[in-house]
């Protein structure tokens, strides 16, 4: 047993970031000396400062620039998606090839209208993104999300104001199956910067 006690007392160095304090701990990464004082906990282990501020992953690292650049990006592409959505679904109003708002063959159009227009804002931040995963994406998903259904239904109400004759209005597709697909579309969008 004491051949034990001198085999760990042998061991022993002084820390170099901790001046005097001696340690037989040693960093999970690069196996340099730490002490109690110093050391980081990590889920490998323990380590020194210095390894442990390298950090993880580039794929989980976002920046304050990247949320920026990727907010301002991907709201120009919601509100893109959202007008283009709008006019589309104008267009087939006009055009009577439906019968009405409480048609179920206008409702799943409108579901499905939703729910491609929020997986292409998705699919647009993803690439604006890099591919990158993080909670805050998944936040940011969310609110692109809201700005496309938005800008959709605003621009159906100024197509409303321009041509009064199409008797278009926010109904066409504020209503369940609209918010059904609007639900899912987000929930995916979501889904898609979700860490591992």
């Amino acid at each position: 047993m004491s051949q034990n006690a001198t085999d760990v007392e042998l061991n022993m160095t002084e820390c170099p970031r901790d001046s005097g304090v001696e340690t037989n701990l040693r960093c999970a990464q690069c196996s340099d000396p730490i002490c109690p004082r110093c050391m980081v906990y990590a889920p490998v282990g323990s380590k020194c400062p210095d390894c442990a501020s390298i950090g993880g992953p580039a794929i989980f690292k976002v920046t304050q620039s990247d949320l920026i650049r990727i907010g301002v990006l991907g709201g120009l592409v919601s509100i893109g998606v959202g007008a283009i959505v709008a006019v589309i679904l104008t267009a087939l109003w006009s055009l009577e090839i439906l019968e009405g708002t409480n048609s179920s063959i206008w409702l799943i159009v409108v579901g499905v209208a939703q729910f491609a227009g929020v997986m292409l804002v998705t699919q647009a931040m993803q690439l604006i993104s890099g591919r990158k995963y993080a909670t805050s994406l998944r936040i940011m998903a969310a609110v692109l999300a809201l700005l496309f259904y938005v800008a959709e239904v605003m621009v159906i109400e100024v197509i409303d104001g321009v041509f009064p004759n199409l008797l278009v209005g926010a109904g066409i597709v504020v209503h369940l199956p609209g918010l059904i697909g609007f639900a899912f579309g987000t929930y995916y969008a979501m889904q898609r910067f979700r860490t591992l």
